[in-house]
């Protein structure tokens, strides 16, 4: 249970600590449901997207967005996907 609630708190600042690069893809970490397990909405995930420039200066990949969307998936009733 304290694992579920330290990936949750990490997805949740990994998402406010990058802002969308406009000029970058549109694929982002879209969710069209979530478990009960995964104490969050859709727009705590807004930004979190290929190009979006991390709060480190790095710059999230697809790869990034996919482990991302899989972590997610791990709760059940979580359906996130990169769009």
């Amino acid at each position: 249970f304290k694992m579920k609630k330290l990936l949750l708190i990490t997805v949740i600042f990994l998402a406010f600590a990058c802002s969308k690069d406009d000029g970058d893809s549109n694929e982002c970490l879209i969710c069209d449901s979530f478990g009960d397990g995964a104490d969050m909405t859709q727009s705590e995930l807004n930004g979190f997207c290929v190009g979006a420039t991390g709060e480190d200066g790095s710059t999230i990949t697809r790869e990034d967005v996919e482990a991302m969307a899989a972590l997610l998936n791990f709760f059940p009733g979580t359906d996130c996907s990169v769009k």
